[in-house]
């Protein structure tokens, strides 16, 4: 893979990579992208066009039918340290406190070479109060923070969102975006954010992936900076 790009490897790499539900009906075929360091993707798409799943092959939780995924230059074959995901439904441990949950990666990845997970990071995602919680004692927003939370307490290169400001109010949401932009600004750290929100596409985006079914669903990438009414014409059945 080195050899592939001599000078500057991407930090992932899809290539040609196909997978499907079922045989006849695939949702991806033989589709390649590469994305380097703090080069961001929004992904937006009609409905069942592939949106979460293709944030699962990007992280090892999926493997693709063909092609391969690569990972800082190696193939990626599960999921890495340096790889954290927000899941659409949080993917909290009900038998873990909140602070256990956010501070999981360190202990699974003690070995791994992590920085030093940022102390102040709870306290600026407004979870300080409800640490010793469990998950059923939260509403959907806290829990989304903690998924939050946990995704970047582990210092990700690759951080892979999706919908994660879907519980959450005016208030809550605007303290996640910020924090989100600000381990954006802070790092090298590169995102892919699946969203229906087209103001956060064109806000966290260097680039939009768009996945439709029109014309025979074969993803397309556009600037951020394209307007929202050209990317809706995108979306339409």
């Amino acid at each position: 893979m080195n050899s592939f790009f001599p000078n500057n490897p991407p930090l992932l790499t899809l290539q040609n990579i196909s997978w499907s539900y079922q045989p006849q009906q695939p949702l991806f075929r033989h589709f390649s992208l590469r994305i380097r360091a703090r080069e961001h993707y929004s992904i937006i798409g009609t409905s069942g066009s592939g949106k979460t799943t293709l944030l699962h092959l990007c992280s090892a939780l999926l493997a693709p039918t063909s092609g391969h995924v690569y990972f800082q230059g190696a193939p990626l074959y599960k999921p890495h340290p340096r790889i954290s995901v927000v899941f659409q439904h949080y993917g909290l441990f009900p038998w873990k406190t909140v602070e256990e949950n956010i501070f999981l990666p360190l202990r699974l990845h003690n070995a791994a070479g992590l920085p030093p997970a940022d102390p102040d990071l709870p306290a600026r995602l407004e979870l300080e109060d409800i640490r010793s919680h469990y998950p059923h004692q939260l509403s959907g927003g806290q829990q989304q923070r903690v998924a939050l939370a946990r995704s970047l307490i582990s210092h990700p290169r690759l951080l892979l969102l999706d919908e994660p400001f879907s519980a959450l109010d005016e208030y809550t949401g605007a303290l996640c975006r910020r924090e989100i932009h600000r381990y954006l600004q802070q790092t090298d750290a590169t995102l892919l954010l699946v969203t229906h929100n087209l103001t956060d596409a064109r806000s966290f985006g260097t680039n939009i992936l768009v996945l439709s079914h029109k014309k025979g669903g074969v993803p397309r990438v556009v600037p951020h900076s394209t307007p929202a009414s050209v990317l809706r014409t995108f979306l339409e059945p």
